[in-house]
């Protein structure tokens, strides 16, 4: 075991020893940029941001590695602007809020042909 969990141990000697366990997490993945979730994206991302997106590989933080392990298609980590992601400070963009909304609204009516 680490040192600083030794240490932190040894702070409290009347308590149970720590134990460590290791889980593993899910798999990171990536959805093939050929996908139609992904190419939709990417062009509701070039009308409406004037922009490309860059996509990648997800690692084992979101129910999308679980949906992979699955076989399901799932996008993430397309959203509103952040600082202090997940901490205490947490905050978002507020302006940062419709360009997105209007990204993912013109992706599922691609998706629906509408």
């Amino acid at each position: 075991m680490g040192r600083a969990v030794n240490e932190a141990d040894a702070l409290c000697p009347e308590a149970a020893r720590t134990e460590i366990e290791w889980v593993d997490g899910w798999p990171a993945y990536r959805v093939p940029a050929s996908h139609p979730l992904v190419a939709t994206m990417r062009e509701a991302c070039r009308t409406q941001l004037g922009a490309d997106v860059p996509v990648g590989i997800v690692g084992p933080s979101n129910i999308g590695n679980y949906l992979a392990s699955l076989g399901v298609p799932a996008l993430c980590g397309f959203g509103v602007r952040d600082v202090g992601i997940h901490a205490a400070n947490e905050r978002i963009e507020l302006a940062s809020i419709e360009p997105v909304y209007c990204v993912y609204r013109d992706a599922l009516r691609r998706l629906h042909g509408a």
